[in-house]
């Protein structure tokens, strides 16, 4: 693994670790937990930069719907706070040589 995809994988452990800290409903949350464990995986399976950036974006749409529903997944400071992170991580791999 490239040095850059070992220091995006580590910032996209640290989210799936945040975001499993702050789900009240895990049942709730389980096809977009998926998504933001896929993310890691990506990372270490190597894919294309673009692929990953794909996921990204869909799981940043997926943590937006939820904001907007009324499951009591997680609170909306948290959703938006991960939204954060996952707006930067999109900026780190679109900064990548192979995008």
């Amino acid at each position: 693994m490239s040095p850059d995809y070992q220091r995006l994988r580590s910032i996209a452990d640290r989210i799936y670790n945040r975001f499993n800290d702050v789900v009240d409903n895990h049942s709730g949350a389980r096809g977009i937990a998926g998504e933001v464990r896929n993310i890691v995986e990506d990372f270490e399976m190597n894919k294309k930069p673009r692929s990953i950036d794909d996921r990204v974006k869909r799981t940043i749409e997926s943590l937006k719907q939820l904001r907007h529903g009324d499951s009591g997944t997680m609170d909306v400071g948290d959703i938006d706070e991960l939204i954060d992170q996952y707006e930067d991580l999109r900026r780190e791999i679109r900064s990548l040589d192979n995008y």
